[in-house]
């Protein structure tokens, strides 16, 4: 099954149940698993199929990972959709969170992450990316 948009000139009982189904279904905060032979890998650039992919589960056992955020002022991001990115392994190796061009996430280009467990929510807000909650 696939996720459902919601209708903005919907009901709001269809859009309430639109989001219920989505969540019933696993559509909300859908998880891609990235390793290093993704990186860099372009955030909601896996879009195709209608699913958002908000978490990114990261696995830099075989090196390092990079997450290229979308610019900020477009798109999904300009609407406030949050992405959330996860380091899941314990090995040295960092997972990068890059933010387009001039942009910065926290007042940084990037947002590192070095330990195991190690997560960051992201939003774009104005004119840069900031951070809702990290461990």
């Amino acid at each position: 099954m696939s996720y459902g948009e919601l209708d903005p000139s919907a009901s709001a009982s269809a859009n309430y149940a639109q989001a219920n189904v989505n969540w019933r279904q696993g559509h909300f905060l859908n998880k891609a698993f990235l390793a290093a032979a993704d990186s860099p890998f372009d955030v909601w650039s896996d879009d195709t199929d209608g699913s958002p992919i908000d978490v990114y589960i990261c696995d830099a056992s075989d090196g390092a990972i990079e997450v290229d955020l979308p610019a900020g002022g477009t798109g999904d991001a300009a609407a406030g959709r949050t992405v959330i990115v996860l380091k899941s392994d314990a090995s040295g190796n960092r997972v990068t969170a890059k933010a387009h061009g001039s942009e910065t996430i926290g007042g940084s280009p990037t947002l590192v992450l070095s330990t195991q467990g190690a997560c960051a929510q992201l939003v774009f807000g104005a004119s840069s990316w900031h951070v809702l909650g990290s461990v």
